[in-house]
């Protein structure tokens, strides 16, 4: 099977190829500074320090670096106010959000059985498809939420496309039910709601009885002088200022003097999104990496130790002691440790997602579906693999420029187990030359790097034999041709590649002479 991920993913049957895309940690702006920092102005060593503060302060979208003064300032605004300086960096976060729950306003669908039951939505495609209204969006993932890392959540109430209410929590040791809670709130568009303000409900299930569900509500009194900020109303419709057509009504209230639903009720908003981004690292405590194949250097901080991770392509997991100061760099994911006090071992999560995936044995191109949308099934989040008659395809590839691609997997599995794997920098490429040699960070393959000799590189690859997604060192008559990695289509003129029916993925297992003939594995 071929998967392709975003980081992106190519999957087949029998062996699978995938791709993966991740993205950029932050935009830089160069000779701007920020006209404030909101949350704290420092003194830092150099960018890296100041990007890494930011990386680590939950309430943190952009940074700013200046380099004479060494003057570091953290502001929570991702849209902040610049000016022209020189010497100076501006680092705006690129936070990678994925949808989880879209619901749609006078739909006759009750919010929280569509929150709570993957059967009473429909499944949440990537990238959104929000055509069909008549039933709530929701993504599995959500029945995974303690399993997939999850950072923080964002609530967006939008009228029109345009958003007219967000919040942001907290959602790092949550539940899917008690991330929406007052203690998680981190920043909203209300400008007096905070994890001090009086509150009478802030929560998911809100007030059952009377169907307001996602309820934040200060006090009530007469109907007339119900106070609150935030609710999803069912139904029942209980009072005047509540009975603004079809359930589910996403109501907000708009004056921060006084938030009265009767007076300062807004005009129902039409659709929520709610999406969530996932941590950067997993932390182990009292362990300590046996090796750091990368680096080892001494720095001030766990701190410093993982911005250099967070900030090195080829860095998996890092390592910081506290005694000796000392900060391993590994390329692993999945480091040897062992046990050491006062020692923490960081892990990078990476947010893979899963862009194509091809089957081998079908007689589907894999060149020609990787390039048309037409040619595949769409990819749903998460991967449906029971259908392999068409390959799968992400309309993201074709908003290869839009979407800050970071880094680009490619793996082979073969019954579901990866046999081998690349990865590739994707920054400032296109869908098609992201996979040359150039761009190769890291692979299974221990004598493959930029310098090896190749004669063929490419996603195209040798179009005449119909050899494609084709890493190749020479040629020799079938018997003496060596390399990496293939994708066989139909023709198949040589004896190595006639393996069954095409698309066939092929590998070479042998470091020492890599010959299709002798050494190949499918």
């Amino acid at each position: 099977m071929l998967l392709f991920c975003c980081e992106f993913y190519i999957l087949t049957n029998l062996v699978s190829f995938s791709v993966a895309l991740n993205q950029i940690n932050f935009h830089v702006v160069n000779n701007k500074r920020l006209l404030s920092g909101s949350i704290a102005t420092t003194s830092v060593r150099s960018a890296l320090v100041c990007a890494a503060l930011c990386t680590f302060d939950q309430r943190c979208c952009s940074s700013n670096y200046e380099e004479g003064s060494k003057l570091c300032r953290l502001e929570t605004s991702c849209s902040q106010g610049m000016e022209q300086f020189q010497n100076s960096q501006v680092m705006i976060k690129v936070v990678n959000w994925i949808p989880v729950f879209v619901a749609f306003g006078g739909n006759g669908r009750p919010i929280y059985p569509a929150w709570t039951i993957q059967t009473e939505c429909n499944d949440l495609p990537t990238p959104l498809d929000i055509s069909v209204t008549t039933r709530h969006l929701r993504n599995p993932l959500m029945d995974r939420w303690s399993d997939v890392g999850v950072k923080k959540v964002k609530v967006q109430l939008f009228t029109n496309d345009v958003p007219v209410v967000w919040m942001l929590f907290n959602g790092e040791n949550t539940n899917v039910m008690n991330w929406f809670s007052k203690e998680n709130l981190l920043n909203s568009s209300f400008n007096d709601l905070t994890t001090s303000s009086t509150t009478n409900f802030f929560g998911i299930e809100g007030e059952r009885d009377i169907q307001r569900r996602f309820f934040i509500n200060r006090n009530y009194g007469d109907c007339s002088t119900d106070r609150g900020w935030f609710v999803i109303q069912g139904e029942f419709q209980a009072c005047p200022w509540e009975q603004k057509g079809v359930s589910p009504v996403f109501l907000y209230t708009k004056n921060d003097l006084s938030r009265n639903w009767y007076t300062d009720c807004a005009e129902p908003a039409d659709r929520m999104i709610i999406s969530i981004n996932q941590r950067n690292f997993n932390v182990v405590t009292d362990k300590r990496l046996l090796s750091g194949s990368i680096a080892t250097t001494s720095v001030r901080s766990a701190l410093a130790c993982a911005a250099i991770c967070t900030f090195d392509q080829r860095c998996c997991s890092s390592n910081y002691e506290e005694g000796s100061k000392l900060c391993r760099l590994e390329t692993s994911c999945s480091p040897a440790m062992e046990q050491f006090n006062n020692s923490l071992v960081m892990i990078k999560v990476v947010n893979w997602l899963p862009v194509f995936v091809a089957y081998s044995g079908n007689e589907q191109s894999v060149y020609t579906a990787w390039t048309n949308q037409e040619e595949c099934d769409d990819l749903l989040i998460p991967l449906d693999l029971s259908v392999t008659t068409k390959h799968l395809r992400n309309p993201l590839i074709d908003r290869w420029s839009d979407v800050i691609i970071r880094k680009v997997k490619v793996e082979l599995l073969k019954n579901n187990t990866a046999v081998a794997w690349i990865i590739f920098n994707a920054e400032n490429t296109n869908n098609m030359n992201w996979f040359r040699k150039e761009n190769l960070l890291n692979s299974s393959f221990d004598d493959l790097t930029t310098s090896s000799s190749t004669n063929v590189f490419d996603i195209r690859g040798d179009w005449g034999l119909e050899r494609q997604f084709f890493i190749n060192r020479n040629y020799g008559f079938c018997a003496s041709d060596g390399g990496w990695f293939v994708v066989s289509g139909k023709r198949q003129d040589c004896a190595w590649e006639k393996k069954g029916v095409y698309p066939v993925f092929l590998y070479t297992k042998n470091g020492f002479n890599r010959n299709w003939h002798t050494g190949k594995f499918i």
